[in-house]
């Protein structure tokens, strides 16, 4: 009967082991998809605010078609003058705008990306202190089996 109990404390201690090995597992896989999540986000950020970076430009660009148009039926000479400023006005802000527009989506995506960092750091730390666990199951369990053999008298000759 002593070979059955033993047999089945080591066992007990060896799924012990190996669920708290999966669990390191599984938190280094969270943390590795939560990662090409965040990454995937941080990509789509800075693709579509260059859409929209685009979009102001040619609205700028339009928008300054129109102001020469309107000048120029005015019958003054465009490029002259406050006409000229005014057009050189436009051009800066809606550059400005555009620039504005891609610092944003930058800043978005290095939020997205800070929180992948963040998130596969504790992820790391979450796997460690299971694999810490699987360790202290295997010392604990062998101790355990140990202690009950020699109240059993298992281990004598």
């Amino acid at each position: 009967m002593c070979g059955i109990e033993a047999a089945l404390m080591v066992a007990g201690t060896v799924m012990s082991a190996y669920a708290s090995e999966q669990q390191a597992q599984d938190a280094r896989n969270l943390a590795n998809y939560n990662a090409k999540v965040r990454e995937y986000q941080a990509q789509d950020t800075i693709d579509r605010g260059a859409v929209e970076e685009q979009k102001q430009r040619e609205k700028v660009r339009q928008f300054m078609g129109s102001q020469r148009a309107a000048m120029g039926a005015s019958g003054v000479e465009v490029a002259s003058g406050s006409f000229g400023d005014v057009l050189q006005q436009s051009a800066a802000m809606g550059e400005r705008d555009a620039l504005t527009i891609r610092n944003n989506a930058m800043r978005a995506a290095w939020g997205y990306r800070t929180q992948s960092a963040a998130e596969q750091f504790e992820g790391e730390a979450r796997a460690r202190a299971y694999e810490g666990q699987a360790v202290g199951s295997l010392l604990t369990g062998s101790g355990n089996v140990y202690a009950h053999g020699i109240k059993k008298g298992w281990w004598e000759g």
